[in-house]
Parts: C-alpha cells; sequence; structure tokens
C-alpha cells in the first residue's frame, strides 16, 4: 500500500509531515487531505478578513501529488463602514484590517476545480 504525507500551511507556518499515512489509494489521500482543512481553520482562524490555508499530498519520492484549499474570507454589507468593521474585529480581539484598494472588491476569485477524488 502507498504511503503519503500531508504538509499544511496556514499562512503563517508550514508544518511538514515527517510521518505520513498508509493509504488503500490516491483517492483515499486526497479526501483525507480534504478532511483536514476544517480542523486546521478552526486553530487559525484570521485576525483580519481573508486567511487561505492549503493542505498538500506528497508520495515517497517527496513529489507534490495534490493540494486542497481553502479560502476564509470576512465580508460586510455595503454600507456597513470600514471604521465599524475595525472597531467590530477589535472589541471581539481581532488584528488589523489590511487595507484594500478601491478596485478589489471587483477582482474574482480564483475558484478551485472539483476533482474527482
Amino acid at each position: 500500500m502507498p504511503h503519503f504525507y500531508f504538509d499544511v500551511d496556514d499562512g503563517e507556518r508550514q508544518i511538514r509531515d515527517e510521518d505520513g499515512l498508509v493509504l488503500d489509494d490516491f483517492p483515499t489521500a486526497c479526501r483525507e487531505a480534504v478532511k483536514a482543512l476544517p480542523d486546521v481553520a478552526r486553530d487559525v482562524l484570521p485576525d483580519g478578513t481573508e486567511k487561505v490555508i492549503s493542505t498538500s499530498v506528497r508520495d515517497e519520492v517527496e513529489t507534490m501529488l495534490f493540494r486542497a484549499v481553502l479560502v476564509f474570507r470576512c465580508e460586510w454589507p455595503a454600507g456597513f463602514e470600514r471604521a465599524e468593521k475595525a472597531e467590530h474585529i477589535r472589541l471581539r480581539g481581532g488584528g488589523n484590517l489590511p487595507s484594500r484598494s478601491r478596485n478589489s472588491a471587483s477582482t474574482p476569485i480564483a475558484r478551485p476545480t472539483a476533482l474527482d477524488v
């Protein structure tokens, strides 16, 4: 049975899996990578408006075979002023809001394609 390694990147740290798991096949490894993302997200919720978290699957010869990505984004309705957003986050113990250009709200987000795993 194949051996797979699951590396995690939470946007601040990269955690390399040194032990790995022996699994039945590659689709099972992909499902395990996807299933890990919500657990990682709970541990590293954003202190601003966005967080990108990923889990990569490697094989025994260090080849990256698959990468699952989760984007967590905070959005406020139109009319909710930036100062109110910052104060709301500050009161809840969050960090600073990153600056945004005027056109960034209309920039499309790259969406991962569905994989048949």
